[in-house]
């Protein structure tokens, strides 16, 4: 059966702006343009096709501390994802994880939200 939706946006609710801004332009190449409301700023770019909102955390009224979905990425080169994350803010979860088909490792970004980087092995990513 077709899907009779289709996945819009995402909204990010977010403690540490700059950081998190910085983090998502370096890492995932995304252009974000501020946007005055609620007496506040937000970011919002667009992210895979679809719109991304960064807005302040003190706005959503969120008080978690730690995010409750989690994306997953296919990379062609996990190692230098993994530089480039860090380089950015980001925080290694963990040592690179290497199994038969994969290899992958999680990193937190500067909000402490946790997202997973695959790099298949022995098949090129387009």
């Amino acid at each position: 059966m077709e899907p009779t939706y289709q996945l819009a946006g995402i909204t990010i609710a977010v403690s540490k702006m700059e950081a998190m801004v910085a983090f998502y332009h370096s890492v995932f190449q995304i252009e974000f343009s501020s946007l005055a409301a609620y007496g506040d700023t937000l970011y919002r770019g667009i992210w895979e096709g679809r719109s991304l909102l960064f807005c302040p955390a003190s706005i959503a009224k969120n008080t978690a501390l730690q995010n409750r979905q989690q994306f997953e990425f296919l990379v062609k080169d996990l190692d230098q994802m993994l530089l480039l994350c860090e380089q950015n803010g980001g925080t290694p979860m963990g040592a690179i994880q290497i199994g038969e088909n994969e290899k992958s490792v999680g990193v937190k970004d500067p909000d402490g939200n946790s997202m997973v980087f695959k790099q298949i092995l022995n098949e090129i990513i387009e």
